[in-house]
């Protein structure tokens, strides 16, 4: 995932985070909020990194860890 890419992806975390405040049945919705907390992390990895670096799910250690439990594995 390319920095322009993850840059998107925050914008749109960003957008669904102020929609779902104002909406008060999905305020208080945590997923939204690690949503967007999850791809401002990534934008800071990026941002720590050279310029043509890539964002590798498959490779994140954090993202790794979340989809552990769901392969089955500990």
């Amino acid at each position: 995932m390319t920095a322009a890419a993850v840059a998107a992806a925050l914008k749109d975390a960003r957008f669904d985070a102020r929609q779902d405040s104002r909406h008060e049945p999905l305020a208080g919705d945590e997923r939204v909020r690690a949503k967007l907390t999850e791809w401002e992390r990534i934008n800071q990895l990026l941002a720590a990194t050279a310029l043509d670096t890539a964002y590798d799910p498959d490779t994140g250690p954090r993202a790794q860890g979340a989809l552990e439990p769901m392969n089955g594995t500990e």
